[in-house]
């Protein structure tokens, strides 16, 4: 057994159920892919509005409290993890104020280009049209059919958005405060990524372990990709992830490989190849003594490994 730490800092822990989410990588564009789990930066968001709705005081108030380096956040897979994809579309004109006219000749010569009738009429109104809701307000107004083949290839932007479904997801965190504060986010992830907290465990028994140099360990955590590691063996993934900082300046360079306890495989559903991550469990050793600490998870009834920065 180690050294005990102090009770300035508290181990939060957590079952989600059911989770589907779409937490998009920063660095994809186009298709928004979704990591398998959450990073540490959207783990630590849903604490800080937890935090900041329990105490009543100001969301980025919260965010400076829980988006420090001092602390730690994970996640943990309890079950498959499959991936989808959906094309998500958005009508323009309802965010009208997201959508104004800035040149009235360039968009006149497109509307030229499909219907010269449409060209003709929207010329006469040319001083009333400051957005693109003016537009079709005219068009309809006017009874012609542009206004529909308008609405149907300009009002609408389409997207590749990726999903991730699994019935229960493991969260947990040390953070640098002894408060014991209930977990009330319902959100993990886009707007659409709505979640259940159904079990939340608090933990100040947590102790400092010295791991030997070229001990093989089994790791089932996230554990940072970093020089002094020797090898890694078994099934994992490596994504690079945000940090909780990274919620103070949105800065891309505040992300960090990590390996992830996860098995890829393709599984086949209705004869179309699926995406799917299983729990794993992978093996490591360090180059040198390395110091982690450790606590018994009340919810897994089992010891979790969280790793300090070498």
């Amino acid at each position: 057994m180690g050294l005990k730490m102090g009770k300035e800092m508290i181990v939060v822990e957590a079952i989600l159920s059911p989770s589907f989410f779409s937490i998009r990588i920063p660095e994809v564009f186009q298709v928004a892919d979704t990591y398998p789990l959450p990073p540490p930066s959207t783990i630590a968001g849903a604490f800080a509005y937890s935090y900041a709705i329990w105490k009543g005081i100001n969301f980025e108030e919260a965010l400076r409290i829980f988006a420090n380096d001092k602390n730690w956040y994970f996640a943990i897979p309890l079950s498959e993890i499959t991936i989808s994809s959906v094309i998500l579309r958005r009508i323009r004109i309802l965010q009208a104020k997201a959508d104004p006219i800035r040149d009235r000749k360039k968009e006149l010569q497109k509307v030229q280009k499909v219907d010269p009738r449409a060209f003709e009429a929207l010329s006469k109104f040319e001083n009333r049209l400051k957005k693109r809701a003016d537009m079709l307000g005219i068009l309809k107004e006017l009874g012609l059919d542009y206004y529909y083949s308008y609405y149907e290839t300009k009002m609408f932007d389409a997207m590749f958005r990726r999903y991730a479904f699994t019935p229960r997801m493991y969260i947990g965190a040390l953070i640098n405060i002894d408060e014991r504060f209930p977990l009330s986010f319902t959100r993990i992830g886009d707007t659409e990524s709505h979640v259940t907290v159904s079990r939340v465990e608090y933990i100040d028994n947590f102790y400092e372990e010295i791991i030997a140099a070229s001990k093989i360990i089994d790791f089932n955590a996230y554990l940072p990709l970093s020089n002094d590691i020797k090898s890694l063996e078994g099934d994992f993934v490596i994504y690079k992830m945000t940090l909780p900082t990274f919620l103070l300046d949105r800065d891309i360079k505040q992300s960090i490989s990590m390996v992830i306890p996860l098995k890829k495989i393709i599984k086949k559903v209705n004869k179309k190849d699926v995406e799917v991550y299983v729990p794993s469990i992978f093996k490591v050793s360090f180059s040198s003594d390395r110091k982690v600490y450790v606590y018994k998870s009340r919810l897994l009834g089992k010891e979790v490994i969280i790793p300090i920065s070498p």
